[in-house]
């Protein structure tokens, strides 16, 4: 019979280290190696159980999950780390045909500007692949501190992470220790695979602490509730017993009232007071596993041109591995330009900005003056430059995410009045920008690629990624010309966005690492009125961008005087409608009402009634 699955750990773990194992029986006799002996403080020989019948009886040491001997030496087995290498047996598997491979790369890789056709046959080898474990230690407050595992499946060359099915897949796999010995290997880069499982981890607790802290300031909230009703209950009692108290015993009820305020002042300061949650990455698992696969070359043509590189056929999954850019190893879309193979981020890093020609007359260099610089006060009161504007497409995206990297506002001048991009700022101040594309808090961009396209005679779009780190955030940029000068209208967290007329995308059409941050953890915005508190409730499911156009709904509806006195949540549920409409989602009155717990015929009346007001507007919504 096995034994219980922590005593048995336990004693693989013995072993290891180099001790030894009596018979089985119950208790089990085992020799202790001498570094547990100085570590854990044991005797050279004992006995173990997982029985408290035994451990009672015969004085043995009691291992169960939970006890501290169990916990000591787990301590010690992650602190001395998992490591090795191991393989996968070559199967026996008939590959798929050369006609076969090209119908494969075609439907998987897309090259923008060329055409993939198998370039040759395939080689065999064993193709690196990585397993990365780190304990995740979070702590959220002053109380609250516990620790996680994560583990990724990343690509061992690039450090792309491997889709979860196939990991899932290597996860059941029974590897053979060291390398194959069928066919050649391919060495990994490990400073490179490890570096970006790293970023993927870091990525993931950063999210999963976004959570955590979000349920914490949930609950923060509810306790500062709790204690304001408590002492207020305890002030309202005094003032009772004071009113109708006689006069010798006023001194008593003020001194009762004044130490029951000073007690409240420190009981909401002291919860109010907790340290931003943080979190620390502990690695204790590098696992090389190599993996039977066919290098499939492939080329990609565009005209005479011809760019050569390979694909992974894994032969086990009969699925593709992970397709790196040639250059940098990343897994972004590749495009064929200016006579070069690579992907959008290689491309916007290898395109120079040319240096403006300065003209020479009649063989003398003139002196070009320099634009002189505008200076227009801060909010502090000090002076500062103001943001360099051009109404050209890539300056203006330039200059707006320099502005957001700066920590500074974008001018109002240069804002459409009653846009999406207004209310974000309203919400977040300097930070929006930062809020809408789902950067988490405390994150920096630091590159930007961007490409402009008219919509409208001044309408524009620039869509591209905004770099922060080693992650990358999608956004588009909507903003028009008036009067020559560039106006923003909305940040939208998408890589691409058809005009302003289209449906607005689902969340889930973002990363999940993005979607969390528009989401779940979204900050939540001080100063909300009652209606707004109503729709902010809704983030979680919908997301920022879609709460923001009901807002931008609200903000322009509700100054209306017909709006007056209609319950909030009604008015919640009748914005969320209009706004769904506009936004191209598809909704129901009953929907709404029952999200917001009101009557349908409510919602119905009160929603006709905007639909009214927002066809009366001379300005659309966004």
């Amino acid at each position: 019979m096995q034994p219980e699955p922590a005593l048995r750990f336990w004693l693989e773990a013995l072993a290891a280290e180099g001790g030894v194992i009596g018979p089985t029986a119950d208790p089990t006799f085992v020799v202790v190696p001498d570094r547990w002996q100085r570590l854990f403080e044991l005797p050279g020989e004992l006995s173990v159980t997982a029985d408290p019948e035994v451990a009672r009886e015969d004085g043995a040491l009691f291992l169960i999950a939970g006890e501290s001997a169990v916990a000591q030496v787990a301590e010690l087995v992650l602190d001395d780390g998992d490591a090795g290498w191991a393989h996968l047996g070559w199967p026996a598997v008939v590959p798929p045909s050369r006609e076969a491979f090209q119908s494969l790369v075609r439907d998987e890789i897309t090259v923008e500007g060329g055409t993939v056709s198998v370039d040759g046959e395939p080689a065999p080898a064993f193709v690196p692949v990585l397993k990365v474990g780190v304990r995740v230690r979070y702590a959220i407050s002053l109380d609250d501190r516990f620790e996680e595992k994560e583990e990724i499946w990343v690509e061992g060359r690039s450090g792309l992470s491997l889709d979860p099915a196939l990991g899932g897949s290597l996860d059941r796999a029974l590897p053979r220790p060291g390398m194959g010995r069928d066919h050649r290997t391919l060495p990994p880069d490990l400073d490179l695979a490890v570096t970006q499982a790293h970023r993927h981890l870091e990525e993931r607790a950063t999210v999963r602490r976004g959570y955590l802290a979000a349920e914490m300031a949930a609950a923060r909230d509810r306790e500062r509730q709790r204690a304001e009703a408590h002492y207020d209950a305890a002030l309202a009692a005094i003032a009772a017993r004071s009113a109708s108290g006689p006069v010798s015993a006023q001194s008593l009820y003020a001194a009762q009232s004044n130490a029951i305020r000073a007690e409240r002042s420190r009981r909401l300061l002291e919860i109010g007071q907790q340290p931003p949650p943080t979190h620390e990455i502990h690695p204790y698992r590098l696992h090389v596993l190599g993996v039977p696969a066919l290098r499939v070359p492939v080329a990609v043509l565009r005209d005479a041109q011809s760019f050569s590189f390979a694909v992974d056929w894994y032969l086990p999954f009969q699925a593709l591995g992970p397709v790196a850019c040639p250059h940098c190893q990343a897994g972004e879309s590749l495009v064929v330009r200016s006579g070069r193979l690579g992907c959008r981020r290689c491309m916007a890093a290898s395109v120079p900005r040319p240096a403006p020609a300065t003209p020479e007359v009649n063989g003398n260099r003139p002196v070009v003056k320099e634009p002189r610089e505008v200076v227009r006060p801060a909010l502090n009161g000090r002076s500062r430059p103001a943001a360099p504007l051009h109404p050209d497409a890539g300056s203006v995206a330039r200059d707006f995410w320099d502005t957001v990297a700066e920590g500074r506002l974008w001018p109002r001048r240069l804002t459409v009045a009653g846009s999406p991009f207004e209310v974000i700022t309203r919400l977040y101040g300097a930070e929006g920008p930062l809020r809408i594309v789902g950067m988490p808090t405390g994150w920096q961009p630091s590159r930007i690629t961007n490409s402009t396209r008219e919509t409208s005679s001044t309408d524009r779009m620039t869509t591209g990624l905004l770099g922060a780190g080693s992650g990358s955030f999608p956004y588009t940029l909507r903003w028009k010309l008036v009067e020559d000068r560039p106006a923003v209208v909305e940040v939208l967290p998408f890589a691409s966005f058809p005009d302003a007329g289209s449906p607005l995308p689902a969340i889930a059409a973002v990363e999940p690492v993005v979607a969390a941050w528009l989401t779940h953890a979204a900050p939540h915005p001080r100063s909300l009125g009652p209606v707004e508190v109503e729709l902010w409730r809704r983030v979680a499911t919908d997301g920022v961008p879609f709460i923001v156009r009901c807002l931008v709904v609200w903000r322009r509806l509700e100054v209306r005087s017909r709006l007056a006195g209609v319950d909030p949540s009604v008015l919640a549920a009748s914005v969320a409608l209009v706004g769904a409409e506009h936004c191209g989602i598809k909704t129901t009155v009953g929907a709404e009402a029952e999200r917001h717990g009101v009557s349908d015929f409510a919602v119905s009346h009160v929603s006709r009634q905007l639909h009214t007001l927002v066809r009366g507007m001379r300005s659309p919504l966004w």
